[in-house]
């Protein structure tokens, strides 16, 4: 079986600490796939991912990912965006709200600051809100890759040994089900 392979990017979450704190104060909990590690490895392969369809214009690869409100939001933004793919993600963790698609959850929101460069090289800077749930499909995660494998975590969507594209094999237990730019 031939897997596509995923670029990923350097993704600082700036705030880890406060993760611990966010759900102190609720009684609903966040899904147990949502971790610092997973929101992490989610972010450093989905943005790479959205920047090329906002590029290409071309957004069925999110789908998966992506709910249609979000995805129908970078097609908006995708008419304005002058970027290429972007070098350096920073993430902050900023709270919680409701979980519209399952009542019994919350959703993280974090902000997104997209470092990349337009044509001549300098500097663009993109910001978004995300807002990530637990992917309420999700049927079941793969123990290894199935190109080169390796172990896979629960929520992984590209292996972090061969970055094969693991989401034909299992959806991705992560879901964006809102984003707003700014």
């Amino acid at each position: 079986m031939e897997n596509s392979t995923l670029k990923t990017i350097t993704t600082n979450i700036l705030n880890e600490k406060d993760f611990l704190n966010l759900g102190k104060d609720f009684a609903k909990p966040l899904p147990q796939e949502i971790s610092l590690e997973s929101v992490k490895l989610f972010v450093s392969t989905m943005v790479p991912q959205m920047y090329s369809c906002m590029i290409n214009h071309d957004f069925r690869s999110l789908l998966n990912s992506f709910s249609q409100e979000a995805v129908e939001a970078l097609k908006f933004l995708s008419a304005h965006y002058v970027g290429n793919e972007p070098n350096l993600v920073e993430v902050n963790l900023v709270g919680l709200t409701p979980d519209q698609a399952n009542k019994d959850f919350m959703e993280l929101r974090i902000h997104l600051t997209v470092h990349a460069a337009d044509s001549d090289g300098s500097p663009v800077i993109l910001q978004q809100f995300w807002d990530v749930s637990g992917n309420h499909s999700f049927e079941g995660a793969l123990s290894q890759c199935p190109n080169c494998g390796a172990p896979v975590e629960a929520g992984t969507i590209v292996c972090k040994y061969c970055h094969s594209d693991l989401r034909s094999e299992s959806t991705a237990t992560i879901f964006v089900s809102r984003v707003q730019s700014y």
